[in-house]
């Protein structure tokens, strides 16, 4: 069975093809895609959305997996405020025992030392990831890292090679948004 490890758009597949990470925007996409077989949904207050200050945490109770969500140095929303809501989804997610997916735009750092701070010890996949091979390593050693790639990142030879250079059961596929 293959692994789309985070994913926007729901697409069906003939049975055990695809395991789907659906990452869900609101109740109503969670409870349309609640109980299909083959999709874990995923839920979380992203970077991009922290002004809206609308986190559902029923709804993050739910899902299977915590995320996306994490730290976006790229947007102009303040990082302290981002830092804030990150950790209180890290610190859920770790009293839950669920996994995360990160969102990570020029802030693997600041992401290291909230997972530190936290005492976040799951799984963590860093989705889209766009960093070097030294920053994986790094990650490697103070989570449990995973890492997927999808078609805007492996356009580039620079993160084919970032993949390449990962173990290869740490590494995995997503389409995201397209």
């Amino acid at each position: 069975m293959k692994i789309d490890a985070h994913t926007h758009k729901y697409k069906e597949y003939p049975a055990s093809e695809v395991l789907q990470f659906v990452n869900v925007r609101n109740r109503t996409e969670f409870n349309e895609l609640k109980g299909k077989p083959d999709v874990k949904l995923t839920y979380g207050l992203h970077p991009w959305w922290i002004n809206e200050d609308n986190i559902d945490w029923d709804l993050l109770r739910d899902v299977d997996v915590v995320g996306e969500i994490g730290l976006d140095k790229a947007i102009n929303i303040p990082l302290e405020k981002q830092i804030e809501i990150f950790e209180a989804q890290l610190k859920y997610a770790l009293s839950s025992g669920k996994d995360i997916i990160i969102h990570c735009v020029r802030a693997y750092n600041e992401v290291q030392l909230c997972l530190k701070r936290t005492g976040f010890n799951g799984k963590v996949l860093f989705h889209g990831y766009r960093s070097t091979p030294e920053m994986a390593r790094q990650l490697l050693k103070i989570c449990d890292a995973r890492f997927s790639f999808g078609n805007r990142e492996l356009a580039l030879e620079k993160y084919r090679k970032v993949k390449d250079s990962l173990p290869p059961e740490r590494v995995f596929w997503e389409s995201d948004d397209e």
